[in-house]
């Protein structure tokens, strides 16, 4: 076994002696942080201001999508909202409610209207594709559903994309 070890150690100083040559690796620079837009006025929009500060929080790198879907829940109440998702890109879902919905859950539908992710806890914020990814094969018309599991009030919902690499 010494013999062996001796060995290598000759082969790496005698590599080393002959001025080996060894690249680098490439680094590449993560995105530049998206614009995010003005944030709506915390004293007229309070849930799209929150939203809008989860966005550049934790989202610097993700565009936020035009429409901020909302509604009201009561318990044991859901809500459906159409979404076109492109298989060209990564998502994820952000989801606020008032003071007042206490438990606010989200899931994902597929086109064909089957669960295809939901979200890892139920609150007054809550995401998808934070921790698991959602990045569709398909393009199509996805299928947000909002669920009050305790409390009433509002929410809103927004959805921020990335380009898949």
């Amino acid at each position: 076994m010494r013999a062996a070890l001796s060995g290598l150690a000759l082969v790496l100083a005698f590599a080393l002696a002959l001025g080996c040559e060894t690249e680098e690796p490439e680094v590449v620079p993560p995105a530049d942080p998206v614009d995010h837009g003005e944030a709506p006025d915390p004293g007229t929009d309070p849930l799209g201001a929150r939203i809008h500060a989860i966005g550049l929080e934790r989202l610097q790198r993700y565009t936020p999508g035009e429409a901020v879907h909302r509604g009201e829940l009561r318990r044991g109440q859901a809500l459906a909202h159409p979404e076109v998702l492109l298989g060209t890109h990564c998502y994820v879902v952000v989801g606020v409610a008032s003071e007042g919905l206490e438990e606010l859950s989200l899931s994902i539908l597929d086109p064909g209207g089957a669960p295809i992710l939901q979200s890892p806890t139920r609150g007054e914020e809550v995401t998808i594709g934070l921790r698991d990814a959602l990045c569709p094969i398909e393009p199509g018309i996805y299928k947000i559903r909002a669920r009050a599991y305790r409390g009433e009030g509002d929410y809103a919902i927004r959805v921020y994309s990335q380009q898949a690499l």
